[in-house]
């Protein structure tokens, strides 16, 4: 889908005193950035429209821009001149909208706290607004799966506040699902899952097997609900004998495909992974963190991991073919994620507050104790992490330091970003 921005340019009359000078040329300036804004374009990862490419000048070009406001996601507003006209209206457009300052044509202005604020000589910046905006646009045309319990104040809140759908699905689904899975296309993909792997360890041919037609079975479904994203509750179904394996697998190849496969029926960290590997282009890895504030070190542990940590276009992650850690049953692989590698984790704490912390990964921890996939990130501070630790067990990690991206989205969306260690 294609994200359409409506450009607005905040310019000026020749003859008018102010900044820049009276001679200034506003359509001048506003056709050098329109060719900015087409390279700009060429250097995006998703698919941008600009339409519009208002200059206001006066009351009149505003009347007229209020009158072309449509189907638009976002405004990118870019103020070339001083003074303004319109700019405190165009502000409180209900509307997603980056500000960019074209700079010594203007200086600072006041930002909404809903407004993504650019003054900068880098004009690839903008980029990152618009992404924010691209993300907010894929949120609302999105749609969790949830086999568990699902509460009804907590969804009617989550398509309020970012326009995401949640469904509650019973895991017969899943099972009938599996059943009708073509068995020779999971030997096939179970073939292609043992090649790649470094080594397998306990699981059986039988389980790997398994797990690749549980991964079809959970992509049909996905498909026929139309949905994006998928958590179950994975241990407590199957630990019943409910489902027939773990979906350990069936999450990492989600994952690596750009959709959203979580575990354990657990919608915070799915609503994490979703804006936050929306806005980074990257999958996250839910994770029980363990702490140690002796090295200012989180050591990740999970045994769903993508293998394409870095977005479906990077290069893939070794891995292991290993069992669930906690009972030794089923398959998950066990991912060696990037030495030197800039991450950050990140957590929905109810629906107004974003927890985040940003580090670099130190090492793959390979003992057996704890999961699967044992993920080192050097920290600055693990103690502060430790004594204020809250909004439940898991946290969500992501190649990248995504701070000024989630804190461009948590205005869009109302949320406070709150860096915990």
């Amino acid at each position: 889908m294609t994200t359409k921005i409506r450009t607005i340019f905040l310019g000026k009359k020749k003859g008018v005193i102010g900044w820049p000078p009276p001679d200034f040329d506003s359509q001048k300036r506003v056709r050098e950035l329109e060719r900015n804004l087409s390279v700009l374009k060429s250097k995006l990862n998703f698919d941008v429209e600009f339409v519009g490419n208002h200059l206001i000048t006066d009351e009149i070009d505003v009347s007229k821009l209020k009158e072309s406001i449509g189907e638009e996601d976002g405004l990118l507003v870019i103020t070339i001149a001083l003074p303004t006209y319109g700019y405190g209206e165009i502000m409180n457009f209900n509307i997603p909208k980056v500000a960019f300052i074209d700079l010594y044509g203007a200086y600072i202005l006041h930002v909404p706290p809903s407004v993504i604020g650019l003054s900068s000589s880098d004009f690839n910046d903008i980029g990152r607004g618009l992404k924010a905006i691209d993300t907010v646009r894929r949120l609302k045309e999105s749609k969790i799966l949830c086999v568990g319990n699902v509460d009804a104040s907590y969804q009617a809140q989550a398509k309020e506040k970012f326009g995401i759908e949640i469904k509650q699905l019973d895991h017969q689904i899943l099972v009938d699902a599996y059943e009708a899975a073509s068995e020779a296309e999971a030997e096939e993909m179970a073939s292609e899952l043992v090649e790649y792997a470094e080594k397998v360890m306990e699981p059986t041919r039988e389980d790997i097997v398994k797990s690749t037609r549980m991964y079809i079975g959970i992509k049909k479904v996905m498909e026929e609900e139309k949905a994006n994203a998928i958590t179950v509750n994975c241990l407590g179904l199957t630990y019943a004998g409910a489902l027939p394996i773990f979906p350990c697998v069936a999450f990492s190849k989600l994952n690596d495909e750009g959709l959203t496969g979580v575990c354990e029926a657990d919608l915070a960290s799915t609503l994490t992974q979703m804006l936050v590997g929306f806005m980074g282009s990257v999958p996250g890895f839910v994770s029980d963190p363990v702490i140690d504030t002796a090295t200012n070190t989180v050591v990740h542990c999970h045994c769903v991991a993508a293998t394409r940590m870095g977005g479906v276009e990077d290069y893939y992650e070794p891995y292991v073919i290993r069992s669930h850690s906690e009972d030794n049953k089923g398959v998950s692989l066990q991912v060696k994620m990037r030495m030197g590698q800039k991450v950050t984790h990140a957590k929905l704490n109810g629906f107004d507050e974003m927890l985040v912390s940003t580090g670099e990964i130190i090492g793959n921890v390979d003992i057996d104790k704890g999961c699967r996939t044992k993920v080192a990130m050097k920290i600055k501070d693990a103690t502060q992490l430790y004594e204020d630790y809250r909004a439940g067990l898991h946290r969500v990690m992501f190649y990248g330091d995504l701070r000024k991206e989630i804190k461009d989205l948590g205005k869009l969306l109302g949320f406070k970003v709150v860096e915990e260690g």
